[in-house]
């Protein structure tokens, strides 16, 4: 994939998240950010004319800090609050198309977690978007 496809395809992850009820609270930026951890081919199949529909899986880990101590139950239950956002957003059509197959575009949010400090809380959520991209043969 182009490099400036991927960049776009990051922004487009970012814009997106950016609509989640809460994310103001994930700010500033210094406190949250969203790290690709790379774009993975999961099936690819030929037709008779040698055009190719190849699965595709970006992963990416989104953290973000909050001050307190311990784990807030408040913290806490946003962090499930936004796993079942992204369920919704991508059930609705509403999650970002990353292919070209939109009927089959998938985003989870997965392996939730906080790691408690002293100070600060670290919140983790994996976000995994699955989808098909369809190369012909000239």
């Amino acid at each position: 994939m182009p490099e400036n496809q991927t960049s776009a395809d990051l922004e487009k992850m970012l814009a997106w998240l950016s609509t989640y009820p809460h994310w103001a609270d994930f700010l500033p930026v210094e406190y949250a950010g969203l790290l690709p951890r790379g774009l993975e081919e999961t099936s690819r199949r030929e037709d008779v004319l040698g055009n190719s529909l190849v699965g595709c899986r970006y992963q990416f880990s989104l953290s973000w800090k909050m001050e307190g101590q311990g784990i807030d139950t408040e913290n806490a239950g946003r962090l499930l609050d936004f796993q079942h956002w992204v369920r919704g957003q991508s059930a609705s059509g509403l999650a970002p198309k990353f292919g070209d197959v939109p009927a089959r575009e998938r985003i989870r949010a997965e392996k939730g977690g906080i790691t408690a400090g002293a100070q600060i809380a670290t919140y983790t959520v994996m976000l995994i978007a699955d989808f098909m991209k369809v190369y012909e043969v000239n």
